[in-house]
């Protein structure tokens, strides 16, 4: 059995994350061939080891185009499955105009709840170049799912979206949720230097994801103007992520100067992977606003770190977060300070409900999840 992992959209988050534990929890039983670019490669080449079943199959840096990308799937990848005799090509970030040869299973993924979302068009730029190509890919995503053998959906939230626009969806997909690796469940989190970034243990929320416009970081931190002028709240925020969307970052920037907030609203960017269980296991609590997600790998990874969350009230978040987890509506002034406010009043409740979320984490092991995928797509 050899199967053909088409990886080249796992540039950042939880794309990324999902491939890392793909490679790490992989059966040794099936031969892989992951298709990797020079922009994305290093982050994935350290699972190699030791693993003889497995090899990657390189693109150049100009395929990080997402023009050049989608050309070579089009025209140059139905090839490649055919050279390399393929029994299963797997689009794990979602279709691709890839029209595979006979003898080839097709499988897709639905990773991308701006699809669904109604509101989808409104986090970006209207004309800009996401615009068009989020349109574009919401106008084609029923036919492009048709032409799939299988469908794997990574919440039920997806699969009912999906099934609301495509009812054939429910012959040929399954729910298989995202998990957690062995470091965030250890007891041992590691070790983090908090003092590097003017930081003390237990003594800062953290909103960690990707800044982005449908992350809601914008209004995060206008209710942290609240927190601190209202209630002279002392405890910093720290927005710790991916800063691409290079014009989104920059709003947010400018409105943590405009409010006088630099010494309470922190943007120190990405966090090695590799430190996120000591860096989650350090925070006071943790803030998780996103209004749109498939599976919210960076909720799960919170999670375990047995800490109070607060959470945006959209779905899925519920669907993973559970009933121990505070809930509000993102883009409703006041919420998220309210909740705070009424959290930190009760520690008690704050502590027995980090302790039910640590359980909760439990739930969630990589492992099983790359178990299910390989016997879903394979059998």
């Amino acid at each position: 059995m050899k199967i053909v992992v088409n990886a080249l959209a796992s540039k950042q988050g939880g794309g990324q994350t999902y491939i890392i534990n793909y490679l790490r929890f992989a059966s040794p039983d099936i031969e892989y061939v992951f298709l990797v670019g020079e922009f994305n490669r290093a982050k994935f080449e350290n699972e190699l080891s030791g693993k003889p079943n497995i090899s990657f199959y390189i693109l150049p840096q100009k395929y990080k185009s997402a023009i050049r990308r989608t050309l070579w799937e089009m025209f140059a990848l139905p090839k490649l499955l055919k050279k390399l005799k393929a029994d299963v090509y797997f689009a794990v970030n979602g279709p691709t105009p890839t029209r595979v040869p006979d003898g080839c299973r097709s499988v897709t993924s639905i990773r991308n709840m701006l699809l669904f979302d109604p509101k989808g068009l409104h986090y970006f730029s209207f004309l800009s170049p996401a615009w068009f190509r989020l349109l574009g890919q919401r106008l084609s995503i029923v036919r492009e799912l048709k032409r799939y053998d299988k469908v794997v959906c990574i919440s039920k939230c997806s699969y009912e979206a999906a099934l609301a626009v495509y009812p054939g969806m429910a012959e040929k997909s399954r729910v298989i949720y995202h998990g957690l690796n062995d470091s965030f469940h250890a007891p041992d989190k590691g070790d983090f230097d908090f003092g590097a970034m003017g930081l003390k243990l237990g003594g800062f929320y953290l909103y960690l994801s990707v800044i982005d416009f449908y992350k809601a970081q914008l209004e995060v931190v206008r209710e942290w103007k609240t927190l601190v002028g209202k209630y002279d709240f002392e405890y910093p925020l720290v927005l710790a992520g991916f800063l691409t969307r290079e014009k989104y970052v920059r709003q947010v920037r400018e409105l943590i100067k405009e409010l006088h907030l630099e010494n309470k609203v922190l943007l120190p960017g990405a966090v090695d992977y590799n430190h996120l269980p000591a860096f989650l296991n350090g925070a006071r609590a943790m803030v998780f606003a996103s209004a749109c997600e498939c599976c919210p790998n960076i909720l799960l990874e919170k999670l375990s770190a047995g800490k109070p969350i607060f959470c945006s009230n959209i779905p899925p978040m519920p669907e993973f977060g559970g009933p121990d987890v505070y809930y509000f509506d993102p883009y409703r002034p006041g919420e998220l300070s309210q909740a705070v406010i009424e959290a930190e009043r009760d520690p008690e409740d704050m502590r027995r409900r980090g302790e039910n979320l640590a359980k909760r984490a439990e739930e969630f092991n990589w492992r099983k999840t790359i178990r299910e995928t390989e016997r879903f797509i394979t059998e």
